[in-house]
């Protein structure tokens, strides 16, 4: 584990960490890997894989909207959870005869 920070103004923090959590950054990264059970780059190869640098104030907003969608992504997985979590108690409760359905027309 590398501590990683942007040594010039040209470079975003925001968008730096969402492209290393990238599938291309993996991609890049995994092929230098040389073991089989954990991953491992060294510095000379992590500083061997190209960052792209667009202008600052896109990075910025790709950046923000990366950030938005990861937050809209959790919380659509929490909404997904609590459904399951209503199925699940609703189809417990007809199949226990603790609720019952009136009749389909």
């Amino acid at each position: 584990m590398y501590p990683l920070l942007p040594l010039c103004n040209r470079l975003e923090r925001v968008f730096l960490a969402h492209w290393l959590l990238s599938d291309g950054f993996t991609r890049q990264a995994s092929s230098h890997q040389q073991r089989t059970g954990i991953p491992k780059i060294n510095r000379q190869q992590l500083g061997m894989i190209p960052v792209p640098v667009p202008p600052v104030g896109e990075q910025s907003l790709v950046g923000h909207m990366l950030s938005t969608l990861d937050r809209k992504v959790d919380a659509e997985e929490r909404r997904k959870k609590s459904l399951e979590a209503l199925f699940k108690s609703l189809l417990e409760q007809l199949m226990t005869g603790a609720r019952r359905v009136g009749t389909l027309a």
